[in-house]
């Protein structure tokens, strides 16, 4: 059975760019075009890992790993942040405090997205 993913962003470019490589490289994925839709997804796909941005409509990343933090203490949480008000390392060091197993800054390579996941949730 694959692992599922959820990723959830509001860039199409990048989540064209997650959801090729990771399905690519085995995963069931689902993606979201804000925290709302993504709040949504989590609930009726019940991801291994979710992937989600901070800076967006609707919800914002941090409301979206509190929100699933309260609800499920154990799945996977990878926040990515290209800034927004201030810069990404203060958003992404805000996240860290959530309980997130790892983070990165815009742009990543698709190398270390794939290490990740691998080390968080397996082939």
């Amino acid at each position: 059975m694959k692992k599922k993913i959820l990723i959830i962003d509001d860039e199409h470019l990048i989540r064209n760019f997650l959801k090729t490589i990771l399905t690519n490289a085995g995963y069931e994925v689902r993606e979201a075009i804000n925290g709302e839709e993504g709040l949504h997804l989590f609930y009726t796909f019940s991801p291994d890992l979710v992937i989600t941005d901070i800076v967006m409509p609707e919800k914002d990343g941090i409301e979206v790993i509190m929100e699933i933090r309260k609800n499920d203490s154990s799945v996977k949480l990878i926040a990515i942040s290209g800034g927004g008000y201030v810069t990404a390392d203060k958003y992404l060091n805000l996240a860290k405090a959530l309980d997130i197993s790892t983070c990165f800054n815009k742009p990543f390579h698709s190398h270390e997205i794939i290490e990740a996941v691998q080390e968080l949730i397996g082939s």
